[in-house]
């Protein structure tokens, strides 16, 4: 909205026009067979369409963000003992769910956590597995940025001292 537009709703003048952006890969993720809508983005840093367009393109994520907990059942299997293998955190799975809507989602997860109850040995393993969480690589990198940031916002408080 221009600086100088009223606030009558009537009358209000914008810097460019709205825009909506569909993301290229919005078919393939619908939920409940209905599309998502984002919170809209309002920013005064963009002053055209074009980078209001980027941003967007930049910031709307149609992929859902999907985490799953599975007992795991250990089935005792002698035909199976040679080709079976353990879960370990970081494998990961390849999905496929279908939702009351008959709409078919397929995408990858990681196992990110194991609960054992070491107590008792007949209780089931819990396995935990998400396609959105941080791995640590991640972790490290966003809390180095932050110490940073930290740095620097200090040393600019003791040039003003």
């Amino acid at each position: 909205i221009k600086e100088n537009s009223s606030t009558d709703s009537k009358k209000t003048e914008y810097v460019f026009e709205p825009v909506l952006y569909k993301h290229p890969d919005e078919d393939k993720f619908l939920i409940d067979g209905m599309p998502r809508w984002a919170e809209p983005l309002r920013d005064e840093k963009y002053k055209k369409a074009s980078s209001m367009l980027a941003a967007l393109k930049k910031y709307v994520n149609p992929y859902p963000q999907t985490e799953i907990e599975v007992d795991y059942e250990y089935i005792y299997e002698p035909k199976l003992l040679k080709i079976q293998e353990d879960f370990w955190k970081g494998d990961t799975l390849h999905i496929l769910a279908d939702t009351s809507y008959g709409v078919t989602y397929e995408d990858d997860v990681r196992l990110l956590a194991i609960q054992y109850k070491p107590l008792n040995p007949y209780v089931k393993p819990t396995l935990t597995f998400a396609n959105f969480r941080k791995d640590i690589q991640d972790i490290r990198m966003e809390q180095e940025k932050r110490l940073k940031d930290q740095k620097r916002y200090m040393q600019k408080l003791r040039m003003m001292i």
